[in-house]
């Protein structure tokens, strides 16, 4: 578990967090700047971020379309790749909802004792 992040007034962060920075695909490939944005945000303060070179889609058009045997191999492979993460960050709402409503709980056994308390934003 981690300590509560502190701010000072000088913007810094006592712990270093170590943060999963989640670039949704449509991110990726239309609008790049946003998830440079995001990464410029969260080294402003002082996080540690680490962008998973293995991260995909986060399922949600197959899983939306009924195709529910490849959207499990991209939320498993989503859980693999942000497991160690105190946290993980995106800039997708739609994408983080079906990480945190759809993936997460039904990889549930999977991440026991994994992501512990799960933290999203």
């Amino acid at each position: 578990m981690t300590s509560p992040i502190s701010v000072t007034n000088s913007s810094t962060i006592q712990k270093r967090l170590r943060v999963g920075l989640f670039i949704p695909c449509y991110i990726d490939m239309i609008f790049p700047e946003v998830g440079i944005a995001t990464l410029q945000l969260l080294e402003r303060f002082g996080l540690d971020v680490h962008f998973p070179l293995n991260q995909t889609c986060c399922g949600q058009p197959m899983s939306n379309s009924g195709d529910e045997a490849n959207a499990a191999a991209a939320e498993n492979l989503f859980v693999k790749n942000f497991r160690s993460y105190d946290y993980i960050v995106g800039p997708a709402g739609s994408c983080v909802k079906q990480v945190r409503c759809i993936s997460i709980p039904s990889n549930r056994q999977m991440m026991l004792g994994t992501f512990g308390n799960i933290r999203m934003s």
